[in-house]
């Protein structure tokens, strides 16, 4: 191969691998991040508003469905008790406020989360100035379970119950995504599968012969 031809072949662009997830800080989050990654979900800023809301959701879900599991994940992840109990406080009293604007519990979610992730409470800021982007990115998601986690534990509060009920009617691709953490929880040690597979596995409400078939050469 001439020097000519070399320089040729050196100056063509290789494709670059996609960016993984970055740290979450807990087995569990990281595979849940990954899920959210092959399910389209993307890194930039503009999604992080996505991100939290699916956070929240899987840890609202994770603590009505599985309050062991779920304190057993606060208690794993638990950041500075002094300023997470002042943003607990901050975040829990905003979602709980109901704008009558709002024509459903997902869409309030999200609006919160876009207006903190604007302008964070003054109780973050300093931490996420010291984080990199897609280490912010991990401290929201991790958060965002935290608060999903902790209003999920009220029983008693009304918007809890709203927001439980209408993640029961959302379409099963939906409710697949809000139900993922719990679903990672349960299954203890077992290796990862594709999110495509979960999701498969998901959508059935019994075990027939043929979904699980399927399921373990797909998995193979």
């Amino acid at each position: 191969m001439s020097s000519e031809t070399s320089r040729k072949h050196s100056s063509v662009p290789h494709p670059r691998k996609p960016a993984g997830p970055p740290e979450f800080g807990h087995p569990a989050l990281s595979w849940l991040g990954q899920d959210l990654l092959e399910l389209g979900f993307g890194l930039g800023s503009e999604a992080w508003a996505r991100w939290t809301s699916v956070g929240f959701s899987c840890g609202l879900r994770l603590a009505n469905a599985e309050s062991g599991h779920a304190n057993k994940l606060l208690r794993e992840c638990a950041a500075d008790r002094a300023v997470a109990s002042l943003l607990d406080e901050l975040v829990l009293h905003r979602l709980a406020q109901r704008p009558f604007t709002v024509t459903d519990e997902l869409t309030k979610v999200r609006m919160v989360f876009i207006k903190l992730l604007i302008e964070p409470p003054k109780e973050a800021r300093d931490e996420l100035a010291r984080l990199e982007p897609r280490q912010q990115l991990a401290w929201w998601f991790r958060h965002s379970i935290a608060w999903g986690i902790k209003a999920g534990l009220n029983a008693d509060s009304l918007f809890t119950g709203r927001m439980l009920a209408f993640l029961e009617r959302l379409p099963l691709n939906q409710r697949f995504i809000s139900d993922r953490l719990t679903h990672i929880l349960r299954a203890g040690g077992r290796p990862r599968r594709p999110a495509l597979i979960e999701l498969f596995d998901y959508s059935y409400p019994r075990t027939p012969l043929e979904r699980k078939t399927i399921v373990e050469l797909a998995g193979s």
